[in-house]
């Protein structure tokens, strides 16, 4: 890849049920692209984040079609550390409850949801976006 946005994060607080990241993904051309996505919440106790959200959930949504992406224990991903490690992100540890998504998404505008899956978890999390290398 030359040029151009390959990673977007952002770290918020999820307050209350119902709280949650929201963030935009829009793809031009006639070629799918990869991404790796993740939300990141005990993941952050590493580097001093005590407040971390306890097991983050994400969706993906396409609102043109009728399909979503989900996903709340990263492992379910099988490859998302050696995708992790291509662009340059820290791995996320083996029994974690991250949630880690690759997907193919193709021309349109795409709604990426963070969440907790307990309504009772609140905190601090990591929502990231990466541009993977084309195949």
């Amino acid at each position: 890849m030359d040029g151009g946005l390959v990673n977007l994060s952002a770290r918020v607080k999820i307050r209350q049920w119902g709280d949650n990241i929201v963030l935009g993904i829009v793809v031009k051309g006639a070629s799918p692209r990869r991404f790796l996505i993740r939300a990141v919440g005990p993941g952050l106790a590493k580097y001093g984040v005590t407040d971390h959200l306890q097991n983050p959930k994400i969706t993906v949504i396409n609102e043109a079609q009728p399909f979503e992406f989900s996903n709340d224990n990263w492992e379910d991903a099988a490859d998302s550390n050696a995708a992790a490690r291509s662009v340059g992100a820290f791995e996320l540890e083996s029994g974690s409850l991250d949630a880690a998504l690759i997907v193919g998404l193709g021309e349109g505008v795409y709604t990426v949801q963070i969440s907790g899956v307990d309504p009772a978890d609140t905190g601090t999390v990591l929502g990231e976006i990466y541009l993977l290398e084309s195949n």
